[in-house]
């Protein structure tokens, strides 16, 4: 994809390129020194902002199929008004251009919501926006591109990653709606920004812009850029010129735009109100729990009574972290049988070719789950590393800045993501899935079902398991190493099991199973854990941020409606990129894939 085509396609949308155009013709200002002296995005803020923009126009379109995602999330109306827009004006007609049957009709329909769902992940690798990169798309704003360009660069690029049904490519284009669309929601996210007016300002000031919206005030600033210039120019002509020229270009996004006019203000109204709510909620709980604490210090109940309480319903997802430990004390701490076992680990050189290998030892106790089935939890000792990825590695992602240092207690871990026969005979159930195999990691899994494992093996153990933190997980991960992998600086499907088609920082490609291996096939990392890279992607306790900025990769998750999860480690599907030791993924809670699995952790102190 030329990015720079793209930046300046959507900021010359954005800043109304064509009357910037067409004044900087009529004025002989220079027009780029002034974009450059008063837009003041970095290149990370539109690289976010392109990332989003993709997953939410892929979303927009799942919502008008219905999409369960979103149904949890809008109200009745909201939903009612959004979906009929999608459907009406381009689910519909586009069927009908096709002649669907009413079978064939539901069937694509299926098929367009889970090829959106599966485009969602590959957003961090189509838009890594380097610094020259809106350097150029700035200059790109002075020869804007139209919008169906947009759609025809996200096709090619998308087309690189996942095999797409034509249809489903049609459906893409029919009026211009995957261009259009990124192009809607990136104006939604930057307009309300002041920095934005500050540039409209400054080029108003030069007499660059104006407001060509209105009518009435258009004619105003229009005159006063004349008087001011002192150019020999008819007000009306220059005035019908330059509509002729905004419609021509941007007449059509602004067609698409006023389908959803409104949309996005009522939906954050609506999260606004889900938040508020769900503060009401800790404050409610936490009163709860006061009592109970209560009701246990003047010996009313017991202490494993106030445990059963909690443990035995749903009530125990609503506890906020900084409750639970002061109610939920765990029968007395048992002595750990800790033992000692060896393995391998090997490096790689940058062309992929075994250079050595380590002998490691590492100290695990087993959680007998039952049936002869084991979980074996490694020891993690505590200690301080640098989170994220380096300025200069490879396929670095903006969620992956700024690499900062973290402390980490020490913890024990899971040796292999949670298996199929884990999950069995401790659930007494099956997860749907297409793939088989007893030692298989689990996968198919949303995070409500990882966290209802770790609240069964409470139960069973009296051990608070849980998912690990961001942090904890890339500690883990890195056991140590500062490289992209903890093989090295490079990775190959020879030693963990990703898309070999989209090999790290090479041309040459490798092999591609096409599905998941069984747990432990590859060599570990120092630590002594196996398939942190590749293989099924992990959920962890930690809500996702756009960077580090915020410092949740350390927090728990308590409260999970509505909020994006972090994944990590890459998958079978995944290419190499997505596989390194800082890459990130998110989804929400109620949300899962053929290639999503987890494994768990034991605090030390437990």
């Amino acid at each position: 994809m030329s990015l720079a085509n793209l930046v300046g396609n959507t900021l010359g949308t954005l800043l109304d390129s064509p009357v910037i155009n067409f004044l900087g013709n009529l004025t002989g200002k220079p027009i780029l020194d002034i974009l450059k002296s008063h837009f003041s995005f970095s290149t990370i803020e539109i690289t976010l902002a392109y990332q989003k923009s993709y997953v939410q126009v892929l979303n927009a379109i799942r919502l008008g199929l219905r999409s369960s995602a979103w149904r949890k999330l809008l109200s009745d109306n909201i939903k009612k008004e959004f979906a009929n827009q999608i459907i009406k004006n381009y689910f519909k007609p586009f069927a009908n251009s096709r002649q669907f049957s009413n079978q064939e009709l539901n069937i694509f329909a299926l098929k367009l919501s889970q090829v959106c769902q599966s485009l969602i992940r590959y957003e961090k690798q189509l838009f890594q926006l380097q610094k020259n990169d809106l350097e150029l798309g700035l200059i790109e704003i002075t020869n804007p591109h139209q919008s169906w360009e947009i759609t025809e660069l996200l096709i090619s690029e998308i087309s690189k990653n996942i095999e797409i049904d034509q249809d489903i490519i049609a459906f893409f284009r029919y009026k211009e709606l995957l261009g259009n669309g990124l192009l809607y929601f990136f104006h939604e996210q930057l307009r309300r920004d002041e920095r934005l007016q500050t540039t409209f300002l400054a080029l108003q000031q030069e007499g660059l812009w104006i407001d060509i919206r209105n009518v009435q005030k258009s004619q105003q600033q229009l005159m006063q850029i004349i008087n001011q210039q002192q150019l020999q120019v008819k007000p009306p002509q220059i005035l019908f010129q330059m509509q002729q020229l905004w419609e021509q270009q941007l007449g059509n996004f602004q067609s698409f735009s006023l389908q959803f006019k409104g949309f996005v203000d009522v939906i954050s109204k609506r999260l606004e109100l889900i938040a508020q709510n769900i503060n009401d909620l800790h404050l409610k709980t936490d009163r709860i729990l006061e009592l109970l604490l209560e009701l246990k210090q003047k010996e009313i109940i017991s202490e494993q009574q106030v445990f059963q309480l909690i443990t035995s319903t749903h009530f125990s997802n609503q506890i906020p972290l900084k409750s639970k430990p002061t109610v939920i004390e765990t029968p007395l701490k048992q002595k750990l049988n800790l033992q000692t076992f060896n393995f391998k680990t090997i490096h790689l050189d940058q062309a992929g070719q075994i250079i050595s290998t380590t002998l490691g030892e590492a100290k695990q106790f087993i959680e007998d789950l039952g049936k002869g089935v084991a979980l074996e939890m490694v020891y993690i000792p505590s200690g301080k590393f640098l989170m994220g990825a380096s300025q200069n590695e490879f396929g670095a992602m903006a969620d992956e800045f700024p690499q900062h240092w973290v402390e980490v207690n020490d913890f024990f871990i899971s040796k292999y993501p949670i298996t199929k026969m884990q999950w069995f005979v401790l659930m007494k159930e099956t997860i749907s899935s297409q793939f088989c195999d007893a030692n298989f990691p689990l996968e198919s899994i949303n995070y409500i079902k990882a966290d209802l494992f770790c609240q069964k093996l409470l139960q069973k153990t009296g051990k608070m398991y849980r998912l690990p933190t961001e942090a904890e997980w890339e500690y883990a991960c890195r056991a140590g190493t500062t490289t992209p992998f903890y093989f090295g600086e490079t990775i190959t499907t020879e030693i963990a099991n990703y898309d070999g088609g989209y090999n790290y920082n090479t041309n040459e490609k490798s092999a591609y199973r096409q599905m998941p291996t069984p747990v432990g096939s590859f060599s570990p990392n120092a630590f002594g854990l196996f398939d942190m890279h590749g293989n099924v992607w992990e959920w962890t306790c930690s809500e996702y941020s756009e960077n580090y900025t915020e410092q949740l990769e350390t927090k728990i998750l308590t409260n999970v409606e509505n909020k994006k999860i972090v994944l990590r480690g890459g998958s079978w599907y995944s290419s190499a990129v997505n596989c390194r030791s800082a890459n990130r993924y998110r989804l929400t809670s109620e949300n899962w894939d053929n290639d999503v699995g987890f494994r768990i952790v034991l605090n030390a102190d437990f």
